[in-house]
């Protein structure tokens, strides 16, 4: 009998128990069918992985003319904030996906710098404030102070750096306006170790440092309109219990929009009008 002949009887009938091709071909089956529902199994989580990865319905909807789109969740938030963001006739509009969104359209055509850092100190701050280039700017707005906090940086500390910013800063322009704003209050159940007491009393330190050697300058302390009633940054203001919200900016820019100069649009967010 063949080879192929016993491996039909192997598969019709009773083993041989005497016949080890015969019974190792019948265990391969198993390991074989399993081997090749994991094959495909990889195959079919591949292929889900890059719909997914390349938008999803996203994607699929695009596709088709005359579908209507699927729109991510930020996608619809940018949306939203771009609806009540301050806007007018004279405004150039750049249009688009996320190439235009990373741009710094404002820097390259506009008044406004962004100069923030994230995880930045007071200290680190002082340190490279020349390399940053202010120059003479009409205007400079100072907030930081809170990551000082985090860092258990001594408060006295803090405020010297302050006072060293505020005369560097006016010695390289005497005609800018500066508004220091006030260290901002947490929400420490929300994960922040910042004490809001550290906070007020930072804050008061800061509001008569400027009193007594900087009286040209303007302080801030927008503290209470931002904390609930438990003493704490309201939840609504924030997304992790420290940084704003979008609604935390557009309070805070309710408060610092008469400190901003002219010809800057000062009309507020369009919620705030018909």
């Amino acid at each position: 009998m063949s080879l192929d002949e016993r491996a039909d009887d192997a598969m019709s009938g009773p083993i041989n128990a005497s016949d080890p091709v015969l019974l190792r071909r019948r265990r391969s089956i198993p390991l074989l069918l399993a081997a090749s529902l994991a094959i495909n199994v990889l195959v079919v989580a591949f292929e889900v992985w890059k719909f997914v990865r390349k938008g999803g319905l996203q994607v699929l909807s695009g596709r088709f003319e005359g579908l209507q789109p699927e729109h991510a969740p930020f996608q619809l938030d940018m949306v939203d904030r771009y609806a009540r963001l301050p806007h007018s006739d004279q405004d150039i509009v750049f249009l688009g996906d996320s190439q235009i969104a990373a741009g710094p359209w404002a820097d390259f055509y506009g008044p406004v710098k962004n100069r923030g850092i994230g995880g930045q100190t007071s200290g680190g701050l002082l340190d490279v404030l020349d390399r940053l280039k202010l120059g003479r700017p009409r205007a400079i707005f100072l907030l930081v102070g809170t990551n000082d906090l985090a860092n258990e940086v001594p408060l006295d500390q803090v405020v010297r750096n302050h006072d060293k910013l505020l005369g560097r800063i006016k010695a390289e322009g005497p005609s800018t306006s500066v508004v220091v704003l006030g260290v901002l209050p947490v929400n420490q159940s929300l994960g922040p170790v910042q004490s809001n007491g550290d906070v007020r009393e930072l804050n008061r330190r800061l509001a008569a440092m400027i009193r007594e050697k900087h009286p040209d300058v303007t302080f801030l302390d927008l503290t209470d309109f931002f904390m609930d009633g438990a003493g704490d940054l309201r939840r609504d203001l924030t997304t992790d219990g420290l940084h704003l919200s979008f609604e935390g900016y557009l309070l805070l820019e309710q408060h610092i929009r008469e400190f901003v100069p002219s010809p800057v649009p000062r009309s507020g967010p369009v919620t705030d009008r018909e």
